[in-house]
């Protein structure tokens, strides 16, 4: 439903279009970077997603650029989170041939599955959590930090993998960035005591 450049959903979708509205219009007005609302879309000076989740924005500006701003704003959101779920499945695909190098199609299957995921799925269907899902590309990369971090902890690949994920997360969806860093926390005191 989401190959379309008109509105999907209500609600919270109907608010990030009105976020991702004022964002793109600052930034083709030369503000950068954007601290609060300030066009007709936030003209109240909503700062929500500005600071709590700026990585929808910022994405979307920049998609706005690389379309040389023909996209109409439900299309560059669409397209945000069609991006999402296409990077979720590269990660997850990269993650599973780190372990399974002689299985490419299971892999991709998996990764396909994990993008399909109900878990997945239902933040964005059923209550239009756009910076929920701008979570799904960075999990399967922190999965694949810890997981290289408890094989080779001596290297510093493993654990710049895993804060990287950790960083991208938090600027996606700060509250599935918390408990994500207290998963990863446990994980790594795990790896760093055996």
């Amino acid at each position: 439903p989401y190959v379309v450049s008109t509105p999907v959903g209500a609600g919270d979708a109907y608010h990030y279009s009105l976020m991702l509205s004022d964002a793109v219009g600052q930034i083709r007005s030369g503000v950068f970077p954007i601290f609060v609302g300030q066009t007709p879309y936030a003209f109240n000076g909503n700062i929500h997603t500005l600071r709590t989740a700026p990585l929808f924005e910022y994405i979307g500006a920049g998609f706005d650029l690389l379309t040389l701003r023909t996209l109409p704003v439900c299309g560059l959101q669409n397209l945000i989170l069609l991006t999402s779920a296409g990077l979720g499945a590269v990660g997850g695909y990269a993650a599973l041939r780190r372990y399974a190098p002689e299985m490419p199609w299971v892999a991709a299957g998996l990764a396909s599955l994990y993008v399909l995921c109900p878990g997945v799925l239902a933040p964005l269907y059923e209550g239009d959590m756009i910076a929920t899902f701008l979570t799904v590309p960075a999990i399967p990369w922190l999965v694949l930090g810890i997981a290289k971090a408890t094989d080779e902890p001596e290297k510093w690949e493993p654990w710049l993998i895993t804060a990287t994920a950790l960083a991208a997360l938090w600027w996606a969806h700060p509250p599935v960035a918390f408990w994500a860093s207290l998963l990863v926390l446990g994980a790594w005191l795990i790896i760093l005591i055996s």
